[in-house]
């Protein structure tokens, strides 16, 4: 098994705990009186539609590979990846809302008067406007952030352009990594002879080789743009509670401003 008796008690009650703040996220956004129509719009339909999603997402994925699965269908995997891939757009997007909304009901400008190039709209530590015209403690919390908006970067930005993530169905060690790969030779002479049912007995035993362990991951290796695997649960509930956070703290920012 994957996780403690004790860190699935954790993860459980985490789950719950985030769950319920999502709920009271969207009732403080949907009461919220914004001083125009498209904040209006952007919070009620972009950011509540999104954070909404990533919750159902999570629910989804929970179900689909639970806590203590040691060998999920592969069925399953598949579609746990699907709303995994949901999830991290979601994040990525939700985020954007966020910065979107503020910049738009404060009328945030560059420094010279003109309007912020979309590039600089966002929260994380190179939106340096944005950031800077926001309370001391909100600029203070995002600066706990980078870490985690370097890591949904990499996520988002792979998912978006390059390599869509995925869960490994196994992971193998040194020696069955070796086995595998002979019985990869041995299917392509299997193919070769047009041996249907020897190909598919050693599909079967590769595919029974290994041990399933919750990542999820891109590409992986040395390279700028390559990731590093994350064990899906608990990463969704850092990512869900971190939305959720950022969001309460912009609620409490917009709810400063002085009506128009």
């Amino acid at each position: 098994m994957a996780y403690s008796v004790e860190q699935i008690k954790e993860f459980v009650e985490q789950y719950e705990k985030w769950m319920d703040r999502q709920g009271d996220l969207t009732t403080r956004i949907i009461t919220h009186v914004y001083r125009k129509d498209v904040t209006r719009t952007l919070a009620n339909h972009g950011l509540i539609r999104r954070v909404e999603t990533m919750a159902r997402c999570m629910k989804k994925v929970y179900n689909l590979v639970p806590l203590d699965a040691a060998n999920p269908q592969r069925e399953h995997i598949n579609d746990a990846e699907i709303f995994l891939q949901s999830f991290i757009i979601n994040t990525y997007g939700a985020v954007d809302n966020l910065a979107r909304i503020w910049v738009w009901e404060t009328d945030l400008t560059k420094p010279n008067g003109g309007a912020l190039p979309q590039k600089w709209i966002g929260l994380t530590s190179g939106c340096k406007v944005v950031r800077a015209s926001l309370s001391q403690p909100f600029q203070e919390f995002l600066v706990t952030t980078d870490g985690w908006f370097d890591y949904l970067e990499n996520y988002r930005h792979a998912l978006a352009h390059r390599i869509p993530l995925y869960i490994p169905p196994k992971c193998l060690d040194e020696a069955t990594t070796k086995r595998y790969h002979e019985l990869e030779d041995a299917k392509g002479g299997a193919l070769q002879e047009s041996d249907f049912d020897k190909f598919a007995k050693l599909l079967g035993e590769q595919r029974n080789l290994g041990m399933f362990e919750p990542w999820m991951m891109h590409s992986y290796g040395p390279a700028d743009n390559d990731g590093s695997p994350v064990r899906f649960h608990p990463q969704m509930i850092n990512d869900i509670s971190t939305v959720v956070e950022l969001s309460e703290k912009m609620m409490a920012e917009l709810e400063t401003l002085p009506q128009i």
